[in-house]
């Protein structure tokens, strides 16, 4: 496959004015362009947000045909696409689809005002996941369709997308990560178990050769009582994005900030701070702080990792985000999924939405 870096998100809303507003107002996200009606697109209205190098379109149907109405029928809100640029999108479609990935959409070329060319392709992943393929002849970024605009406001810091985690069915992770690497060319570079009683899940870390987009898939052990990851497959419909990572500089800072911007997080467990330096050794940080603004802590061979996690604006409470900071680690905070798992675990339970059998929604 040819080389790719992400070039943008796209999450499909039965009303986007007021998901991208959530995302103006909650996280710091500016308004950079439009795509409507008043742009030559009767079929979809979307809303380009930026924030540091992330651009996230949040897209609505305009009429039944637009695949945005199919998708929200069934998953509510939540991750469709994942874009990536590439030199020749009509190869990365073409070398996909030969190596058996679903074709979304051939590649199409544009042409706008300024004689500028942009080429879009798409393949289906998992389940309906959409990859698609960006190539522009600008150095400048680029949609067709988009009445762009100079963004502004200083937002909160949040820099890049870290990474997207993918929620599988249960026994279909391997086959999952094998389509990503066979398929689409990604490299398999992390895989964890966890155990929590008599439940477990498994991951992968598979990411392009440019090393964005990276996917954390997950999977609950399908030989063990249903968990989390199943629980969300079962509300979203399917496999999908449960989460979003949020790159920033200095999470603390940005922490407060977010919150004081309404911003909910998910609690981490109370003997989580208790037993921290024991597990992963002395840290710069206040632990008191940390415990505060639940931020979690990690660390690998590289350096230190720091976590936070929103709890779900979605009505199903499917589709969450997450900041990070890198402090030259390089992994996914394995030492925190566990604590992760669990405070999810606690939110679904205080919803009374957990995967217990017989009360399934």
């Amino acid at each position: 496959m040819p080389q790719a870096e992400l070039h943008h998100c796209e999450i499909f809303a039965d009303d986007a004015p007021s998901i991208a507003h959530y995302f103006v107002t909650a996280y710091g996200f500016t308004v950079a362009g439009v795509s409507g009606p008043e742009t030559g697109n009767c079929d979809a209205f979307s809303i380009l947000l930026i924030s540091g190098n992330i651009r996230l379109v949040v897209t609505s149907a305009l009429t039944p045909s637009h695949p945005a109405r199919s998708f929200v029928d069934k998953h509510g809100y939540g991750v469709r696409t994942i874009a990536q640029s590439v030199p020749d999108a009509a190869l990365a479609h073409d070398t996909a689809v030969s190596r058996g990935a679903r074709s979304v959409a051939a590649a199409t070329s544009y042409v706008d005002q300024d004689d500028a060319r942009t080429v879009i392709a798409e393949v289906g992943g998992a389940g309906d996941l959409v990859h698609r393929f960006v190539e522009q002849s600008s150095s400048a970024w680029r949609l067709p369709g988009f009445r762009l605009r100079e963004p502004v406001g200083a937002g909160n810091d949040l820099l890049s997308i870290d990474h997207f985690a993918l929620c599988v069915p249960a026994g279909e992770l391997a086959a999952t990560a094998a389509f990503y690497q066979e398929v689409l060319g990604y490299q398999k570079v992390f895989e964890e178990r966890v155990v929590l009683g008599d439940q477990a899940m498994d991951s992968q870390v598979v990411r392009d050769a440019t090393g964005s987009p990276t996917l954390v898939i997950a999977e609950s052990d399908p030989e063990r009582p249903a968990a989390q990851v199943e629980t969300f497959v079962r509300l979203h419909g399917g496999a999908g994005v449960q989460h979003v990572a949020f790159s920033v500089d200095d999470l603390a800072k940005s922490a407060r900030a977010l919150r004081a911007s309404g911003v909910e997080f998910l609690q981490a467990p109370a003997q989580y701070y208790e037993t921290l330096e024991t597990r992963i050794g002395q840290i710069e940080d206040d632990i008191e702080d940390l415990r505060a603004l639940n931020i979690l802590v990690d660390r690998d061979h590289d350096g230190q990792l720091l976590q936070i996690f929103s709890t779900s604006p979605h009505v199903r409470r499917t589709l969450f985000f997450e900041v990070i900071e890198r402090r030259a680690a390089t992994t996914f905070g394995s030492g925190n999924i566990r604590a992760l798992y669990e405070a999810v675990r606690h939110e679904q339970e205080r919803l009374g939405m957990s995967a217990v059998p017989g009360q399934e929604c």
